[in-house]
């Protein structure tokens, strides 16, 4: 499809969680080492420019994947003690 619609090979645009390193915490934006390392290297990020706000995007980006969401579940969930609960179901119903 690249070639067919001559779009570009080689990725420029980043994606990123908000890491401290790539936005800076106290103004949800993008942290200006990092952007000037983008532009640098002719790389943009998928946030937008400095003056673009990412406190939209997820502070931990392997929340987004299902696969890494749910190990991140599994150790959330391995790190606790939970008592054993009798959820009052029958061997059928479950």
């Amino acid at each position: 499809m690249a070639k067919e619609f001559g779009w570009a090979t080689v990725p420029r645009n980043v994606v990123h969680d908000k890491a401290s390193y790539m936005v800076c915490p106290a103004s949800q934006r993008l942290n200006v080492k990092f952007a000037n390392a983008l532009k640098h290297g002719g790389l943009k990020s998928w946030a937008g420019g400095l003056s673009d706000p990412a406190d939209w995007m997820t502070g931990l980006f392997g929340d987004v994947y299902v696969h890494e969401t749910l190990i991140s579940h599994i150790r959330r969930l391995l790190d606790r003690e939970y008592p054993c609960q009798r959820v009052h179901e029958t061997v059928p119903q479950l």
